[in-house]
């Protein structure tokens, strides 16, 4: 067994050397969900191989299983209904869990959810039940040092969501009793891990059929308000958009996601709750990776993404919808896979996702590594520069760098700008740049950087460097639903130099870009420098 999964780790860290150990997408983080999933006795065995194999990951779900008294198997899948399960049950999973040695794994959840669901929401006894063993889940968690749990609220037996299956109650009984069953779900999990990160494939999402009409939002609506109205302060509550991201085919897709999280459920929200939604709720997206790579992916799914895949190709299509994920993600984002794995185990027959696209694993990271995977592609396939007089060395008669307008906004700004030897040196600009139209090709993936350095940081703190894109349709109007993107340099190393780097899509009514190379805040005395712009199709 011993030389059986150290083979596994070596041919699994060759691949993360292959693939990279880590991500771009600084403060964000990928959770792993889905069939390899492990129990806290595989997990604890092989954490190792788990890490090592999808390294790009920070975390995963985690069953907890026990047993009763009579010595049968108590799962997660028995803890939605009457029957009271005991802590005891699960000595053996939180020893497991305390033994298991994580590393790169830092963020994990204990899986929960509704079922068996055959409840009666006006039921003290089932929601006595249901309530004791979700604050046992919340202890397990916390003693092990989880995030929090993971809360598929999907109905995959019981359907009690509904108020049509509520026989013989008014709506407004069923609306009181929701919140009330909220209210106490709340104080059983968060009243035991008060700093319990509730992690939910759906959350308000559930709703996204009653958006424009929030008024008929079913009972998941006013149970998530009980829930609001006793969530304390260290708490966090993540909704996975999972019906949303599983259709996610590009950026437009994206951002009506994010409205709907921003401007739609909040409307299902009770006046008193909002705050505690906006500052306590965030979007994580999830990508479906059956839809993608799975010779028998669900038939729903892949009419949604079936365009995407003919006008791509499938592995390339993920990497794009995996960055933009990780780009809409408030914190976490998440995959959820069955039929395949990121980690072969002994103990499972189930296949590598490179058994159906061999490209699959190469297509996560450059997903989630997209500046470093844009370099290698121009770098590889010896992309032209689109930018006319990207090196800035030609000047006009105004002694500016020729096919470049200069602007610099005189209501806030009278600092300068200079040009020496291939150079853009701006001194005491509040907000000023230079830019530049460039016909591109709609729907097309385009990759823009530039280099640059700020001078008296002390006497300039809130002073930056940026590049930015505006896209405009062939009358030069704004056009496309995200019209402007823009980046913050960054540093690149210990000597001062900083970059700007971004990967971004066009509208398919986009017909050119104007390119921004902008410096901002410089106060008096102060100086900053760009150099080396560059724009090439991905």
């Amino acid at each position: 067994m011993k030389k059986t999964v150290s083979a596994i780790m070596t041919v699994m860290f060759a691949a993360s050397v292959i693939c990279g150990a880590e991500h771009e997408f600084k403060g964000k983080k990928l959770i792993h969900a889905g069939w390899s999933d492990g129990s806290t006795d595989t997990v604890r065995k092989y954490i190792g191989v788990m890490e090592k194999s999808a390294p790009v990951y920070s975390g995963m779900r985690i069953f907890v299983t026990g047993k009763d008294e009579n010595n049968k198997i108590v799962t997660h899948r028995m803890m939605f209904g009457p029957r009271k399960f005991k802590y005891e049950y699960f000595k053996q999973a939180v020893a497991d869990l305390k033994a298991t040695k994580f590393q790169r794994f830092t963020d994990n959840f204990i899986a929960t959810g509704v079922q068996p669901g055959k409840i009666d929401w006006f039921s003290d006894k089932d929601w006595e039940g249901i309530c004791n063993n979700y604050a046992i889940f919340a202890r397990i968690a916390k003693e092990t040092g989880m995030k929090g749990l993971i809360f598929d609220s999907e109905e995959y037996s019981g359907k009690f969501w509904w108020f049509k299956n509520v026989a013989g109650r008014t709506r407004a009984e069923c609306i009181a009793m929701a919140r009330k069953r909220g209210q106490q779900f709340g104080k059983a999990v968060f009243g035991t891990f008060p700093d319990c990160k509730l992690f939910c494939y759906f959350w308000l999402s559930l709703n996204t059929g009653n958006v424009e009409d929030p008024d008929h939002a079913h009972l998941s609506a006013h149970f998530i308000n009980g829930v609001y109205d006793v969530l304390p302060s260290g708490a966090m509550i993540y909704d996975g958009m999972e019906n949303v991201g599983y259709r996610l085919r590009d950026l437009n897709d994206l951002h009506r996601s994010v409205k709907m999280f921003y401007q739609d459920f909040p409307k299902m929200i009770s006046p008193e709750n909002r705050s505690k939604y906006f500052n306590q709720t965030r979007m994580c997206m999830a990508i479906y990776l059956d839809a993608y790579f799975s010779l028998k992916p669900p038939p729903s799914y892949s009419y949604w993404l079936a365009e995407g895949k003919k006008k791509y190709g499938t592995a390339d299509f993920f990497r794009r919808n995996m960055q933009l994920t990780m780009e809409a993600a408030d914190e976490y984002a998440w995959t959820w896979g069955e039929r395949g794995t990121w980690w072969r185990l002994p103990i499972s027959s189930r296949k590598g996702w490179e058994h159906f696209d061999k490209d699959s694993r190469q297509a996560l990271y450059d997903g989630m590594n997209p500046i470093a995977s844009a370099e290698k592609a121009v770098k590889d396939k010896k992309k032209k520069n689109l930018l006319e007089n990207a090196s800035l060395t030609k000047l006009n008669y105004k002694k500016t760098p020729a096919a470049w307008t200069v602007h610099q906004n005189e209501r806030l700004s009278n600092g300068t700008m200079e040009f020496p030897k291939g150079k853009i040196v701006f001194k005491d600009t509040i907000s000023a740049s230079l830019y530049q139209r460039v016909k591109v090709t709609p729907g097309k993936e385009y990759f823009l950087t530039a280099r640059g350095m700020i001078d008296s940081v002390k006497k300039s703190p809130g002073a930056r460097l940026k590049i930015e894109i505006d896209y405009r349709n062939a009358k030069g109007e704004l056009t496309g639903f995200n019209r402007r993107r823009s980046k913050v340099f960054r540093p690149v190393g210990n000597n001062g130099e900083l970059k700007g780097a971004m990967v971004f899509d066009t509208p398919d009514d986009a017909t050119s870009l104007l390119v921004f190379l902008k410096a901002e805040n410089l106060e008096k005395g102060s100086s900053a420098v760009i150099y080396a712009p560059a724009l090439y199709e991905r």
